[in-house]
């Protein structure tokens, strides 16, 4: 097993003639000056925000990511490195750490940004969207004591809870 190559992960990829087969960045926490850009739609950049964290890795170059034309989408992987396995915490972790991102922004990246990756693109139905004849993935979050009205507030609320999730029009949980 070598060290890391000291290069930017697409200049990596590059090197090891991978970067045409590469749709997926997971864990790319530090894409370099233009490996952002490599990500747009139809590719993705998958950030775990828990393991980014349990690692006390330097910060998630967010703005960098965004700003570069990243389609960005939140994960995560594993007990061992982080206390959940939920996406409702991983984006929950997403909002405290960036205070600037909108409800509607870190909504898209649990729901939107991956549906636009090309690993989906064969799905039977169209996701990551809300209109007829699309996939019926949703779910439903409670939320005790007076409405909340801003997204971001009640994505980010303590109290908020997921009653019920549904797969293909079924209720799973």
């Amino acid at each position: 097993f070598q060290d890391a190559p000291g290069c930017a992960p697409t200049d990596f990829l590059a090197n090891e003639g991978l970067l045409d087969h590469c749709d997926v960045g997971y864990h790319l926490n530090f894409p370099g000056p233009d490996g952002g850009a490599f990500f747009a739609a139809p590719r993705l950049v998958v950030h775990c925000p828990g393991t980014h964290s349990f690692f006390a890795r330097d910060p998630f170059p967010l703005c960098q990511i965004l700003a570069s034309g990243a389609n960005l989408a939140l994960g995560t992987d594993s007990l061992a490195s982080s206390d959940s396995l939920g996406m409702f915490d991983m984006l929950r972790i997403m909002g405290g750490e960036f205070p600037c991102l909108a409800g509607p922004q870190l909504l898209d990246m649990v729901t939107t940004n991956p549906a636009r990756a090309s690993v989906l693109e064969k799905a039977p139905l169209p996701l990551g969207i809300i209109q007829r004849g699309a996939a019926a993935d949703f779910t439903a979050i409670e939320i005790p004591g007076p409405p909340v009205r801003d997204l971001r507030d009640l994505l980010m609320e303590p109290a908020a809870q997921v009653s019920a999730t549904f797969i293909a029009g079924d209720k799973v949980y």
